[in-house]
């Protein structure tokens, strides 16, 4: 582009102690934009793309673990990077080892195991298997691919106009969930219920 519009590629002003922006010595203008702005650009780009891909690939895979039909050959070790990182919505972190390998010995003694997490989560007790039920409830709940979050976007995007721009986050994920999910029925006897309930008390007509 630079050819094209017949300039130059200027190296800017350097100072003795730069304290702003990169000052990577260099001979030639080129030079200075290779080391100070390509180069980081690449390795911010790949350690993004590592973070965005590796690192939750393997937090997935730990996951899966505790799906009945696999959780028979798991070991606690293939379990720790979920356990690790979901610690803060776990009933009980601690006992988490103990409650995984009654898991294991219910489905060992079974000859008909759920290959799913939905099917894993049916058949969860949740009294017996809380930290466990939790994961399970992760796992279904995450999106196999981009499609569910990028329609969300597209709700938001339709709902938050300027029209709306102070409109509260409880009021504005209640009409985006009512937008994403419109194909559910919603009984009005049950939100009425649910109004008459709360503190606030207004007339509904």
């Amino acid at each position: 582009m630079l050819n094209k519009n017949k300039e130059d590629i200027v190296l800017p002003r350097i100072a003795n102690k730069q304290t702003h922006r990169s000052n990577v010595p260099s001979h030639s203008s080129e030079e200075y934009y290779n080391f100070n702005i390509f180069l980081p650009f690449l390795d911010y780009i790949r350690s993004q793309l590592c973070d965005r891909f590796q690192k939750h690939k393997s937090l997935i895979s730990s996951l899966q673990q505790i799906i009945p039909s696999k959780c028979i050959i798991a070991t606690n070790e293939e379990i720790n990077d979920c356990v690790n990182f979901y610690s803060q919505i776990l009933i009980e972190p601690n006992a988490f080892k103990a409650e995984f390998t009654i898991w294991k010995t219910k489905w060992l003694k079974e000859g008909s195991r759920p290959k799913t997490a939905i099917a894993g989560l049916d058949n969860c007790n949740p009294l017996l298997f809380p930290n466990i039920r939790k994961l399970l409830q992760v796992l279904v709940t995450m999106p196999m691919s981009t499609a569910t979050p990028e329609r969300t976007f597209s709700s938001l995007k339709r709902l938050k106009t300027y029209l709306r721009n102070s409109t509260g986050e409880t009021r504005l994920n209640g009409l985006a969930l009512m937008s994403v999910h419109r194909d559910i029925n919603v009984d009005p006897e049950e939100v009425l219920t649910q109004f008459s309930k709360s503190s606030r008390k207004i007339m509904l007509l």
